[in-house]
């Protein structure tokens, strides 16, 4: 009865939805290969759910795979209907897709294509997606064209299900460890229900880690006799012993300590897969993990964190499920003196060995709500700022651009543009009367364009403490934009700070940049509405646009300037935000520093045959120089998608999961 009620995931007021759910997972996972194989597209929302409707209705998945054969979208991408060129090609793209996700296991051979002597292709085509080799596949990419709404309960149980999976493949494979670094819980004295308290107990006796211990604050002789029964039903008598009903405990005793609240529930091989990290990482101090909420209608509202920043306002009670090495303190101290502060207020001189683990691993009651940012205000000092703008011709975007820079709310603004040899008549004639105007400087830089150099010749030739390095193509949202950004980049431990840029439709441009190997650069949120970022604190990056970023002088003389030499192109402004990481500073983003941008409006597209040598050349240096750095984004959750213009989780994310969480 006891592993009915408080089983993981579900409790027993679920066992009936949740058998539903598998079996139309099990028949989405073939309907959504089948749209793979014929139409070489994952199932849109509508086909996925007509055809569900169609195998409840006893339709056979051969009907299906017809119906797909019959499309005029076939017959539109297809001139045939062999189920052998189709399954090869499926194939091939499946492979490629391994290669490129870098999944977790390798390949195994292709099934083999049910002969002819079967019957229809049709028939064929559903005994293939049926064979045990097809069924094994990742499956999400092919039942999801742009990832999962995990707001969407079904879809969101069908990613969890296909990472629990991984999780098995992990145990089986010897990937975690049963013994190791021993962990001590700590479950406070609160007004808990027996049927709470319960389910976190039996979560931790479900565990497949045995070097835990927990102390639950209570003296309740019923709940020393129900706890005993427990562990015995579940045939882990022995398991009682880990328990411990009392307040009072010995902090040498345990490597690890943190806290629960009572209707907790652990995933079955969280602390495994901590022990890992741990082993992994032997100069860690801190863990955390990310979270979510179960109920009766199943796991909901995930939340998502990024690796420690100290501007964080977290609580030990936000930061999901959250180890302390026992050298900090011990868990009564835990509880009794961070539960409810910051860990930022901790001891930050831990703060580069606090390690954010991007898996769910703790399942909580109710949602815990994070306290408003704390805010970063600055004496207001007159910072003197240098405006440097590198340009050729486009005299139209430039006037906007210098019109809105004096425009802007800040009195002490220097302006330096610097010209790469503009040939057009009206660039020259605004060029000359900018060079007469106040605070205002003109650089003549012709040659190749060279965004490096253009850059270091201005910041030479500024006389501000503060340089804002602009494209000419932009235009300001308010003119109290300024503000927030120099307040951020003039903060001691700020290396670099930039702007949220929206297309003049007013969507998100750049709100930062996720770095992936490859290398790869995604910008966050692309094609968003600034609204999402609205009440946004500023928050950590690895990298920001080129395009708009405020630079002390003396980091930028710290780092060498940009490199003019390796990167004149593309790839500067990453390498320049990588080199400034490297000296032990923070880039931020600061979501109200707004303005508009006209996206490469100045110059050609990568893409074009002239920047191609060029791209790959900056590729490859970038491979090289900061392998280190791109291996993982430490700002970025890899169960989401950056690109994304919302909250949306990773189709592949489940089938890398060991290399997402590095082990």
């Amino acid at each position: 009865m006891f592993s009915k009620v408080f089983s993981y995931p579900y409790g027993f007021w679920q066992k009936k939805s949740k058998k539903n759910l598998i079996n139309e997972w099990e028949a989405s996972k073939k309907i959504g290969r089948l749209y793979q194989i014929i139409l070489k597209r994952p199932a849109d929302r509508g086909g996925l759910i007509n055809a569900l409707n169609q195998l409840k209705k006893e339709i056979s998945l051969e009907k299906i795979a017809q119906s797909l054969l019959e499309s005029e979208e076939f017959a539109l991408t297809e001139s045939f209907s062999d189920p052998d060129t189709l399954c090869k090609k499926y194939w091939a793209n499946v492979s490629q897709q391994y290669q490129k996700s870098c999944y977790d296991h390798p390949l195994f051979e292709m099934p083999p294509i049910p002969p002819a002597s079967i019957g229809s292709p049709a028939r064929r085509l559903a005994f293939f997606v049926e064979s045990i080799g097809a069924e094994n596949l990742p499956v999400l990419p092919s039942l999801f064209r742009e990832g999962i709404n995990p707001n969407n309960i079904a879809d969101y149980a069908q990613w969890v299900h296909e990472i629990d999976n991984s999780f098995k493949r992990l145990e089986k494979d010897g990937c975690l460890p049963k013994n190791g670094p021993s962990m001590h819980l700590y479950l406070a004295k609160t007004h808990f229900s027996l049927r709470n308290l319960l389910a976190t107990v039996y979560s931790l006796l479900n565990q497949n880690y045995e070097s835990w211990h927990l102390t639950i604050e209570t003296q309740s002789v019923f709940t020393v006799l129900f706890i005993s029964i427990v562990a015995f039903l579940i045939k882990k008598p022995h398991a009682k012993n880990q328990i411990t009903l009392s307040s009072h405990h010995d902090k040498l005793q345990y490597d690890w300590h943190g806290t629960l609240t009572s209707g907790d529930r652990l995933h079955p091989m969280a602390l495994s897969i901590l022990a890992r990290i741990i082993l992994q990482h032997p100069d860690a101090q801190v863990l955390f993990t990310d979270e979510d909420i179960y109920s009766p209608k199943g796991r909901t509202t995930p939340t998502f964190r990024t690796g420690w920043d100290t501007d964080s306002n977290t609580t030990l009670e936000q930061d999901g499920l959250a180890l302390f090495k026992s050298n900090i303190t011990s868990t009564q101290e835990i509880y009794e003196q961070y539960k409810t502060r910051p860990v930022s207020q901790f001891n930050m001189s831990i703060a580069n060995s606090i390690l954010h683990i991007p898996a769910i691993l703790c399942h909580r009651m109710t949602p815990r709500t994070n306290p408003p940012a704390e805010a970063h205000v600055l004496p207001q000092e007159n910072v003197k700022l240098s405006a440097i703008i590198p340009t050729k011709n486009k005299v139209d975007l430039l006037e906007v651009c210098v019109a809105s820079l004096r425009r802007s709310h800040h009195s002490n603004l220097e302006i330096v543009i610097v010209d790469n040899g503009s040939t057009d008549a009206e660039a020259t004639k605004f060029l000359q009367a900018q060079a007469a105007c106040q605070n205002t400087r003109v650089l003549h830089r012709p040659g190749p364009f060279n965004w490096s150099a253009l850059v270091n010749a201005g910041a030479l030739a500024a006389t501000g403490d503060l340089f804002l390095i602009l494209n000419n193509d932009i235009d300001l949202v308010t003119p109290d934009w300024l503000a927030p950004l120099v307040t951020q980049a003039m903060r001691p431990d700020v290396g670099a700070a930039g702007a949220l840029l929206l297309y003049p439709d007013q969507t998100i441009q750049h709100a930062g940049i996720v770095l992936e190997e490859g290398p790869r650069a995604e910008h966050i949120l692309r094609g968003g509405s600034p609204e999402i970022l609205q009440d946004r604190a500023p928050y950590p990056v690895s990298a920001v646009t080129g395009a708009c970023v405020a630079i002390r002088r003396e980091v930028f003389q710290a780092i060498g300037g940009a490199d003019e030499a390796n990167l004149p192109v593309t790839w500067n402004d990453i390498d320049l935000c990588l080199r400034i990481r490297e000296k032990g500073y923070r880039i931020l983003m600061v979501p109200s520093a707004r303005l508009f941008h006209l996206e490469q409006a100045t110059r050609t597209p990568d893409a074009s045959p002239e920047n191609q040598e060029q791209l790959s050349k900056a590729r490859a240096y970038i491979a090289q120089r900061h392998a280190g750095a791109l291996r993982r984004d430490p700002f970025f959750n890899p169960q989401t998608i950056p690109e994304a213009a919302q909250l949306t989780l990773s189709t592949t994310y489940p089938y890398r999961l060991k290399a997402a969480l590095g082990l």
